[in-house]
């Protein structure tokens, strides 16, 4: 080997040291660097973190500004409202003061007017109560002529209530008359079929004693009935019954047949037909 390759070997190794040893501090650094490229990284986001936080923070907190602004500007503008609103109330009241106070003018001259008028009004009725006096006095005597008119009044009531259960019963009495007429007659008639004279049955009639009595049986097939009086009560042959059902007239019949406590008679005319219970009477009815 040459001196030249020699030289060129050392040289080779020599700078074989130097770039290990360059490669060696190379690392070293490169390996220091990164660490602190991680720290200086983790301390960003550390940093980058807190700043966040501050950040919203502080969005938070002008959040939370805003929404008071906001409450302020809306609590400003209710005042202001309420401002308006007072404001107009005090325009009202002043306009109502003003009418108030017109109104009160206008009263005080009404109660002028109101008391001159009462005044003279005072006067007036002293007069008028001198009227009134006298009035009363002429009063009490018309009460008393009233009264005394309202009495008569009272009485001519009475007579005329009277005189009106008068009339109604004496319309009464005439209705009975009538249809008694129109049976006489009926019962003259059959009377005259049989050759009766009519003035020996009402002599009978007016001779006969008031006797009371109730139908107890009827015979429709021979117009008979049986009353439960006889000859015991007064009952004589041909005595003469008047048949009611109430106060309504049913018939008259003539006695045929008497016994002690019973009699049989004859309709001798009737307006309907006679009933079991249905009283008799020896009355003549005009």
């Amino acid at each position: 080997m040459t001196s030249w390759a020699k030289a060129l070997t050392v040289i080779a190794f020599v700078l074989s040291l130097v770039f290990a040893g360059m490669s060696a501090v190379v690392y070293a650094k490169r390996v220091a660097y990164q660490k602190m490229y991680l720290d200086e990284k983790d301390l960003h986001a550390s940093d980058k973190a807190a700043d966040a936080l501050k950040i919203a923070t502080r969005d938070g907190r002008i959040s939370d500004l805003t929404g008071e602004r906001d409450r302020k500007a809306a609590d400003v503008a209710a005042r202001d409202k309420d401002i308006e609103t007072r404001k107009a109330q005090v325009d009202k009241l002043t306009s109502d003061l003003a009418d108030a106070k017109q109104s009160l003018a206008n009263e005080q001259a009404q109660v002028i007017t109101v008391t001159t008028t009462n005044d003279r009004l005072t006067k007036d009725n002293e007069g008028y109560v001198t009227i009134n006096n006298n009035l009363r006095t002429e009063n009490k005597d018309l009460i008393g002529k009233l009264s005394a008119e309202q009495d008569i009044t009272r009485q001519l009531q009475v007579t005329v209530t009277e005189l009106q259960k008068s009339r109604g019963a004496l319309q009464v009495e005439l209705a009975q008359a009538k249809d008694t007429l129109a049976l006489n007659e009926e019962v003259f008639a059959e009377l005259s079929k049989r050759n009766i004279e009519a003035r020996t049955v009402i002599i009978g009639w007016q001779t006969m004693p008031a006797i009371d009595g109730l139908v107890i049986a009827v015979d429709p097939e021979t117009h008979a009935v049986v009353l439960n009086v006889g000859s015991k009560q007064g009952v004589r042959k041909n005595f003469n019954f008047t048949i009611f059902r109430g106060p309504d007239f049913i018939a008259q019949v003539n006695v045929f047949n008497v016994e002690e406590k019973r009699c049989a008679a004859q309709i001798i005319a009737s307006k309907g037909p006679v009933k079991v219970n249905d009283a008799a009477q020896t009355r003549l009815h005009f």
